[in-house]
């Protein structure tokens, strides 16, 4: 009830301060961000996003965030609104005549408290006037086009997929790997890698700091690997206490534990993803559905029984083959078969409800990603870079950007 009371009152606020001519800059724009209290609440108004300009109607969303009283951290939010204006083209303007608001979303939020928080905004938004540069909005759709022909074009080719039923680590190279002296020794490190990989030219042997004082060695950097306990001095004493060591959770699938030495260390040079099972893969049944899923992984991975297809969805894409072994390919989440819909969300692979198209959980998916996301970063933090030579920089596919391939680092 507090979360409903601070944006209801913040919101009207908002839109309390929007009723009649809004600030604009020297170039007939309202300015952005704006900024004010109102009994005690900060709010902030970000630039509105558009999203179509057709005939008389005008819609977008803006991002709202809200400081409460006596609080310093901000809570986030939408508000999608559609305007009705008039367009004056021998002055190129646009003037707001009308606006409603058919949604609003902040988190925490209760499917009551937003419509409640919805109505109260349009309530007070039939007051907003304002006069804005046509050519603004021309441009600010141009935009949003452009970001659609680049969402459209995303590469949907499926990363190489690996199956293991033991617990892994998977350490990647960005390319064959590229070994560099290090200062005062006589050993070198891998430097196209997140990763400690140390090389020793007189033994002819690499070493892979797992973290937890475990060490792998192995002959040739693809593998295999094995735990060593005898990683010598001079390659033990270059990793420092907060070197960032291998990602693997200490726990399988199936929540066991285990000793990181007892993993298997699988190394690729391009883009990879592993479905780790606690040995061969278990298949459970999901009610109401005609689908299985590997119940003995945390990797969400199903079988439809009537075409025995495997499907998995990865950072949100979903794949599908008839072997586990593969070819993989792309399926978009809207071609998918429709019992994924009808998965419970309560069940053990509920959480994928959200990357199924049409799908409540997808829809409220799509609401959240307008709601910005911060994080704190000190101002007087300090990165140094190591590069192999000079910054070598290869450009992105699709973009007019650059990163950076000899170092350890994302550089952009």
């Amino acid at each position: 009830m507090i979360i409903a009371r601070t944006i209801t009152m913040a919101l009207a606020a908002t839109l309390g301060l929007l009723a009649g001519k809004a600030p604009q800059d020297q170039e007939g724009g309202l300015s952005w961000p704006r900024e004010f209290t109102h009994e005690g609440y900060l709010v902030v108004i970000y630039q509105p996003q558009l999203e179509a300009f057709e005939g008389d109607r005008l819609t977008g969303r803006t991002a709202v965030s809200v400081v409460p009283p006596d609080e310093s951290e901000p809570v986030f939010g939408a508000v999608w609104f559609d305007a009705i204006v008039e367009t004056d083209r021998e002055e190129r303007t646009v003037a707001i005549e009308a606006v409603t608001i058919p949604r609003v979303r902040f988190p925490d939020a209760t499917e009551g408290q937003s419509q409640a928080l919805a109505d109260v905004i349009s309530k007070r938004a039939t007051a907003w006037e304002a006069v804005v540069s046509l050519d603004r909005i021309l441009t600010s759709l141009e935009m949003v086009e452009r970001e659609r022909a680049v969402s459209d074009d995303i590469n949907t080719e499926p990363p190489e997929i690996r199956v293991t039923y033991v617990p892994s680590i998977l350490v990647t190279l960005d390319g064959e790997p590229v070994l560099h002296d290090i200062e005062n020794t006589d050993l070198q490190a891998v430097v196209n890698t997140p990763f400690t990989i140390i090389y020793d030219p007189s033994t002819a042997v690499y070493y892979l700091y797992a973290g937890q004082d475990a060490w792998f060695y192995a002959t040739a950097v693809m593998g295999p690997w094995s735990v060593t306990d005898r990683a010598p001095e001079k390659v033990t004493a270059l990793v420092p206490a907060d070197t960032v060591q291998a990602e693997v959770d200490e726990e399988d699938a199936t929540g066991n534990d285990f000793d990181i030495r007892d993993v298997h260390v699988v190394v690729v040079t391009e883009p990879t993803e592993l479905i780790i099972s606690d040995g061969p893969p278990e298949y459970a049944s999901i009610n109401g559905t005609e689908l299985l899923y590997v119940s003995n992984s945390e990797s969400d991975v199903f079988v439809e029984i009537n075409s025995q297809q495997y499907y998995i969805v990865l950072t949100g894409r979903w794949y599908t083959s008839s072997s586990l072994d593969g070819p993989w390919s792309f399926i978009a989440s809207d071609s998918l078969p429709t019992d994924f819909a009808k998965i419970p969300p309560e069940s053990a692979r509920g959480s994928v409800l959200s990357y199924v198209a049409g799908t409540d959980q997808a829809k409220d998916a799509v609401l959240d990603n307008s709601i910005p996301q911060t994080s704190a970063v000190k101002r007087d933090g300090t990165l140094e870079v190591t590069y192999d030579g000079d910054p070598d920089f290869e450009p992105i596919e699709g973009t007019e950007m650059a990163y950076a391939v000899n170092t350890a680092a994302q550089v952009l």
